[in-house]
């Protein structure tokens, strides 16, 4: 959890840099766009997410929940 809560905010301030020098606000708004959109994937992907393999789910290594 820590690890995704470091990487989001890193995403967020990147994207507030980059947003602030956007002239446009279509541009802006896009920047915003990706950044949600990755934000929401990357914790799909790490809390959400799981294999499955016919009608059985696999267990990820290291992974007991």
């Amino acid at each position: 959890m820590a690890v995704w809560s470091l990487t989001t905010m890193l995403t967020v301030a990147f994207s507030y840099k980059v947003a602030v020098v956007m002239r446009f606000l279509v541009l802006q708004v896009a920047v915003w766009t990706m950044t949600i959109a990755t934000v929401l994937g990357g914790f799909y992907a790490f809390f959400l997410h799981r294999e499955v393999e016919g009608d059985k789910v696999i267990k990820r290594q290291g992974y007991n929940g």
